[in-house]
């Protein structure tokens, strides 16, 4: 599987995140990197809210010490009970404490860096209220030395 692939198999395996969603043809309404539009039949008629939305750029930023950093959007509807403060835990609970390793890569782990909220008024008057939850992620690579170690055998070298 490849990095986005288990991100996604994270946020659908959390039975407490995707009981607070809704439905899109059969499965829950998380979505990468954009939702389906609301007309699409998967929807059924039902709701399209609340929906996680989720977006990661793997580039390295060396001031944060990460190798990049993922966004998890929440959307949510004025018009249901569901609020986005409720999901944002539950997020957070499926990407604390893992690390996932993708096919032919090296691991990675998620450190919560914030939450913004948000909302976007629509020209029906509902209103879609949100929460961007922003992650660090931070990449274990593996090092390798040789026996035996150079370094050590330096440090030998110089101590004679």
């Amino acid at each position: 599987m490849i990095l986005e692939e288990l991100i996604h198999k994270r946020f659908v395996d959390s039975e407490n995140l995707i009981k607070h969603l809704a439905l899109f043809s059969g499965g829950s309404a998380v979505f990468s990197p954009e939702p389906p539009d609301e007309s699409q039949e998967g929807w059924g008629g039902n709701t399209q809210y609340p929906q996680v939305i989720y977006n990661f750029d793997l580039q390295a930023n060396e001031e944060r010490h990460s190798a990049g950093t993922l966004s998890v959007s929440l959307l949510c509807q004025n018009t249901t009970e569901i609020t986005p403060e409720t999901i944002e835990p539950l997020v957070r609970d499926c990407l604390r404490d893992v690390i996932l390793k993708p096919v032919e890569g090296t691991p990675y782990c998620f450190a919560w860096a914030r939450t913004d909220a948000f909302t976007i008024d629509e020209k029906k008057g509902n209103v879609t209220i949100g929460s961007e939850i922003r992650f660090d992620i931070l990449e274990y690579p593996s090092w390798e030395t040789s026996d035996p170690d150079p370094i050590m055998a330096v440090n030998k070298y110089i101590r004679k």
